[in-house]
């Protein structure tokens, strides 16, 4: 599995991704280039609840599944994720450890953001944090509500 992208190719990832569609092309084309890649063979966890936080993940290629900190072998995953989304968003908001555990479903390749440079974006595109924080919020009402997908207009009341 390669794990090799062009500049291209992770822009137009990031494009998929709600908190990173709203950034400007150019925008877009300068996280790009700040984005490591990485790959997750299948069955191999990307980090697991408890861990220190470290890096934001946005999904290229492949399909990962989150799993609670509390789940029982042989539970269903609480979400799956595919190109476009984000995940470990939490930690780096909230500065706590890893709140689930992540596992590649099948080979994958993703995009990673450290935490300083996480930091510096979303002090310079608000229009990020607010897609992050909307998306963070979303998964925790979701998770309250038993798994169920919340109701109303994504990004919110108009």
């Amino acid at each position: 599995m390669s794990a090799a992208l062009t500049s291209e190719e992770r822009a137009s990832v990031l494009s998929l991704a709600p908190a990173f569609a709203l950034v400007p092309p150019e925008g877009r084309a300068l996280l790009a280039e700040m984005v490591t890649v990485e790959a997750v063979a299948a069955g191999r966890h990307l980090f697991r609840a408890g861990d220190v936080a470290g890096d934001l993940f946005v999904v290229a290629r492949g399909r990962l599944a989150v799993h609670l900190a509390d789940a029982a072998p042989g539970d269903p995953p609480l979400q799956e994720l595919g190109p476009g989304e984000v995940v470990g968003e939490y930690g780096l908001f909230s500065g706590l450890r890893r709140t689930a555990s992540v596992v590649a479903t099948e080979d994958a390749v993703l995009m990673a953001l450290d935490y300083e440079r996480f930091r510096n974006l979303l002090l310079e595109e608000p229009t990020v944090t607010l897609a992050l924080l909307e998306t963070a919020v979303r998964r925790l009402v979701e998770i309250e509500a038993g798994g169920r997908a919340p109701k109303g207009p994504p990004g919110g009341v108009p």
